[in-house]
């Protein structure tokens, strides 16, 4: 299974954590989020690593991330940019008042050049388990053409109890395991009653709602799909010019669920998340990662 690879969306900004919190040491020998991801891939079969990335952090990730990529990876950067746009774009639209890139939607479709084989998305900041990599292996081997997964965790399993945390909330068809809806919402916490809820709701969530953790297994055509849908949403935003707008790829999936273009399954993973949304949440995430293993073994050779 090594002609699968990884896209590592590593262009946030990192506004809640106040860095860059994808280059944050969090385990032993000075390990990385992204180095747990890495070293699980590996032994997956996962074969290539793609990281979007803004241009400005290149110097920091060449000196610090690439050299501990296992040597059984090959290794691709791709740059984030505003201004990377697709050619049916609306004439003459102004970005330039635009501070930041687009969004993940963006972020995967920045990477269309360097990716022609089947690959998994994950965010640089979160640590997703063990587990999740093999099973999208075993999910790509039995999938057909055009059928994307992702992967699908307990909501509680993935709260932050430092604050509110944006997540994608799932409708699943339950024999079939198919995907019918993905709906963000945003701040959601466990609140003093003991509910789940999110910023200004009054609906709760069950404990079990499977989420999405922005973890999918997408074919190299989910391209095409993406610069159309991009395309849509930069008419939508050149009509507002907000600039907190931001083209989510599990939107742009959604669309492609509701026009027939693709068919997602969700892989449910009992994995706990692991992850960096605050700077409070960085010791409880060493903590835990310590519990979980021995130092990586390809650190030792960094």
């Amino acid at each position: 299974m090594n002609n699968l690879a990884l896209l590592i969306m590593a262009a946030g900004m990192g506004s809640r954590f106040g860095g860059l919190k994808q280059l944050q040491s969090v385990g032993p020998n000075g390990a990385l989020l992204m180095d747990y991801s890495l070293a699980d891939a590996a032994a997956a079969g996962f074969g290539k690593v793609v990281f979007v990335i803004r241009p400005e952090m290149e110097k920091d990730f060449r000196q610090i991330v690439l050299p501990r990529v296992p040597r059984s990876m090959q290794v691709r950067l791709v740059f984030q940019e505003k201004t990377d746009l697709p050619e049916k774009s609306p004439p003459d639209l102004d970005v330039s008042g635009r501070e930041k890139p687009w969004g993940t939607g963006q972020a995967v479709w920045a990477a269309r050049k360097v990716l022609a084989e089947p690959f998994m998305v994950l965010n640089a900041d979160d640590y997703y388990g063990a587990s999740v990599f093999s099973k999208m292996a075993e999910a790509f081997g039995r999938g057909v053409p055009g059928e994307y997964f992702l992967a699908g965790y307990r909501l509680d399993r993935t709260l932050s109890p430092n604050g509110g945390v944006s997540r994608g909330v799932c409708e699943v068809e339950e024999i079939s395991q198919r995907l019918i809806k993905v709906s963000e919402h945003h701040g959601l916490a466990r609140q003093a009653d003991g509910e789940i809820r999110g910023e200004g709701q009054g609906r709760s969530f069950s404990e079990q709602s499977l989420v999405s953790m922005n973890a999918w297994g997408c074919q190299p055509d989910i391209f095409p799909l993406l610069e159309v849908q991009f395309v849509h949403f930069l008419e939508k935003w050149e009509g507002t010019g907000d600039g907190s707008m931001e083209f989510y790829l599990p939107a742009a999936i959604q669309a492609g669920i509701d026009n027939g273009q693709c068919i997602v399954r969700v892989v449910p993973v009992e994995d706990e998340w692991i992850g960096v949304t605050y700077p409070e949440d960085l010791e409880p995430a060493r903590q835990r990662l310590r519990n979980l293993r021995e130092p990586l073994a390809h650190l030792l050779e960094v």
